[in-house]
C-alpha cells in the first residue's frame, strides 16, 4: 500500500515570467511548458480512469484515492493557469491542446474501456514518478524563474508522494500483467509522442533558438550523470512481475524538497 497521501498547495500568482525561463534554456524550458499544456487533460483522465474501481478497494484507502484526487485537481488549476501566460506570451497551442484531447479522450479513452485505461493510468503515474525523481534528485530544477521552479518541485513532490495509488487500485481490481504491461506500452507510445510534439510546436515557434545548440543540449542532458541509462532502466522495471512503486524509495528525497519549499507550501 501507498504512504499517506498529504495534499498541499503553493503560494503562486500567475503573472509573466521570462520566455526562456528554466536555465536560460529554450530546451529544457518547452519540456516544462510541454507538461504543462499535457498535465490538466491527463490528470482528469487519470481521476476518471480510478473512479470505476473505487468499489474494489477497501474504505482506508479510498481516503487516500480521494487526497490523491484533490492533489491532481489542485496541479491541473496551477497549470492551467500557466497555459493562460504562455498564450499571453504569444505562443499558439490551441491547436495542439485540440488534437491532443481528441486523440486521447475523445477516441483512445472510449475504446480502451475502464480496465486498459487504468492499467494506461498506473503507466502513466510511473513515468510522472520517475521524472519527478529525475528532476529532484539531478537538479534539473535550477538556475531560473524561482516562482515556476516552485511549483514544478511542488508537482514532482507530489507526484513521488501518490506515485503508488494508481498501481494499488489497479492491483485490487484484479488487473492481470499482460493488461499492465499492454497499458505501460501505450503509455510510452503516447508519452514520448505527445511530449516530442509539443517541445517542437514550442521550438518551431520561438525564433530567436538556436537548432544545433539545442540538439547538442539534448545530448548533453541524455548523456549527464547516466539519465538516458537511468530513464530506460526505471522504465524496465515496471515489467518486473513483483514490481511496486514503493520498491523505489523517495522518503528522503521528498523530505529535502519540503524542506526547500517550506516557504511556499500551504497545508490543504
Amino acid at each position: 500500500m501507498t504512504e499517506e497521501i498529504i495534499p498541499r498547495k503553493i503560494k503562486f500568482t500567475p503573472g509573466d515570467f521570462p520566455r526562456h525561463w528554466l536555465r536560460n534554456s529554450p530546451l529544457y524550458t518547452h519540456f516544462c511548458n510541454t507538461f504543462t499544456l499535457l498535465f490538466p487533460g491527463a490528470e482528469s483522465f487519470f481521476l476518471r480512469s480510478v473512479r470505476p474501481f473505487l468499489s474494489d478497494c477497501p474504505p482506508e484507502f479510498r481516503e487516500n484515492i480521494k487526497k490523491f484526487m484533490i492533489q491532481e485537481t489542485n496541479h491541473s488549476r496551477v497549470h492551467l493557469q500557466l497555459i493562460s501566460v504562455l498564450k499571453n506570451q504569444g505562443y499558439r497551442v490551441d491547436e495542439f491542446l485540440n488534437f491532443y484531447s481528441f486523440l486521447l479522450f475523445d477516441v483512445l479513452e472510449k475504446i480502451l474501456g475502464d480496465r486498459m485505461n487504468l492499467s494506461l493510468t498506473a503507466g502513466f503515474e510511473h513515468f510522472t514518478a520517475m521524472f519527478a525523481e529525475l528532476a529532484l534528485k539531478g537538479n534539473l530544477l535550477e538556475n531560473g524563474d524561482p516562482d515556476l521552479i516552485a511549483v514544478f518541485k511542488w508537482h514532482c513532490l507530489e507526484e513521488l508522494n501518490h506515485k503508488s495509488v494508481a498501481y494499488d487500485v489497479l492491483v485490487q481490481s484484479g488487473i492481470s500483467y499482460p493488461e499492465r504491461a499492454l497499458g505501460m506500452s501505450i503509455a510510452l507510445f503516447l508519452f514520448s509522442t505527445f511530449t516530442g510534439l509539443g517541445v517542437f510546436q514550442f521550438l518551431f515557434q520561438d525564433e530567436s533558438i538556436d537548432w544545433t545548440e539545442n540538439f547538442q543540449e539534448f545530448g548533453r542532458f541524455m548523456t549527464l550523470g547516466g539519465v538516458g541509462e537511468s530513464i530506460l532502466r526505471r522504465y524496465l522495471e515496471y515489467f518486473n512481475p513483483d514490481f511496486h512503486p514503493e520498491n523505489h524509495d523517495t522518503s528522503d528525497l521528498m523530505s529535502r524538497t519540503i524542506f526547500e519549499l517550506k516557504d511556499s507550501l500551504i497545508p490543504y
